[in-house]
């Protein structure tokens, strides 16, 4: 694949041409590969770091301290983690040094060394997903066609935009805080997105579990649509493993514990679309949908868009107000298939120039 390519599937090309252009790396994998351990990936900090040099124009491992192997095996005591490493130890070059981690052992030593508990992993991808910061939630694997896996939950954006953005699914802030700090001494141009406020706008991955609790707020949020517009909502038809592809594909964000509000942003090509905006009955009023618009207008000029997009059915017009009032303009009305008459409305808020 082109390494210009657009979207994830570029990006992920572009990482591969990284990658493969590093011997060092290119060896771990090889030897990885031959080990053969149960769901075993290469993770983290030598694949962005590898990115991060080749954009900056950096030697690729510079500022790579090891590269971490994980797998997964539900033999969990320390006999059988430490025979692996020890016929890990001669496959591997001594530098940069590898660290081979059962993340079916992590929930053991987790709170000794993180100062809060957690729950034990499934897979070794859910180790990936639960990085302090969700941009180094990445993996990769070496198939036997020399093509390869990649697992990147939140997907590589921020990566390649040199952006470290926190990962809130763990109370791991003292974590996100301090690796940012180190990497910002390494790389300067990147951007460190703090630790967000308790209650500020947070992006749920996909696995996050707020999602289950963003499906019914939109659920109920949107129940009084019911026999009010035509053709029916949508809604009826989101289901978790819906929502989580958004969350894969596009972003979901949520306000509060438990939620409180949520939307989903979905990058287009000349804008950013807001969908199934919800805010829960008891805490409308008190701007939590501003606050979600304000989050989509900084996500869009992280992503270079230029405005915010969003629809509404013809029929609410309380909602157009509300869309009026925070600078959204209507700029267009189109009719659902098989109706003569439009059915929605598509508003937009013009961003400002950084």
């Amino acid at each position: 694949m082109d390494a210009a390519a657009p979207g994830e599937a570029g990006l992920e090309a572009r990482l591969v041409k990284i990658v493969r252009a590093c011997p060092e790396l290119m060896a771990a994998f090889r030897a990885a590969r031959a080990l053969d351990l149960p769901d075993w990936w290469i993770v983290s900090g030598a694949l962005y770091g590898a990115v991060w040099n080749q954009l900056t124009g950096r030697p690729a491992l510079q500022g790579v301290k090891d590269i971490d192997l994980f797998y997964f095996d539900p033999d969990t005591s320390w006999e059988a983690e430490d025979r692996v490493i020890r016929r890990a130890a001669p496959c591997f070059a001594a530098q940069p040094p590898v660290e081979v981690r059962n993340q079916a052992r992590v929930h053991l030593w987790f709170e000794d060394h993180f100062g809060h508990a957690r729950a034990p992993l499934t897979s070794a991808r859910d180790g990936i997903d639960h990085f302090a910061s969700a941009t180094h939630c990445i993996g990769m694997r070496l198939r036997a066609d020399e093509g390869f896996d990649i697992y990147a939950p939140y997907g590589l954006a921020d990566i390649f935009a040199l952006r470290v953005l926190p990962n809130t699914l763990l109370p791991n802030r003292a974590t996100h805080e301090g690796k940012a700090a180190r990497h910002k001494a390494l790389w300067p141009e990147l951007t460190v997105i703090p630790w967000p406020p308790e209650d500020a706008p947070r992006c749920l991955g996909p696995v996050d579990p707020a999602l289950p609790q963003a499906l019914a707020l939109i659920h109920r949020s949107f129940a009084y649509m019911e026999g009010r517009i035509d053709p029916p909502s949508s809604v009826h038809r989101l289901t978790l493993a819906a929502l989580q592809g958004q969350a894969q594909d596009g972003e979901v964000w949520g306000i509060g514990t438990p939620l409180r509000a949520c939307a989903i942003f979905t990058p287009q090509e000349d804008a950013l679309y807001l969908g199934k905006i919800a805010v829960d009955a008891a805490a409308r009023g008190a701007g939590l949908a501003r606050r979600l618009i304000e989050a989509a207008a900084e996500r869009a000029k992280a992503l270079s868009l230029p405005r915010l997009r969003l629809q509404s059915r013809v029929e609410l017009t309380a909602n157009h107000a509300a869309f009026a009032a925070m600078g959204f303009n209507e700029v267009a009305r189109r009719a659902h298939p098989g109706y003569g008459a439009p059915t929605s409305i598509t508003f937009e808020k013009a961003l400002p120039e950084a």
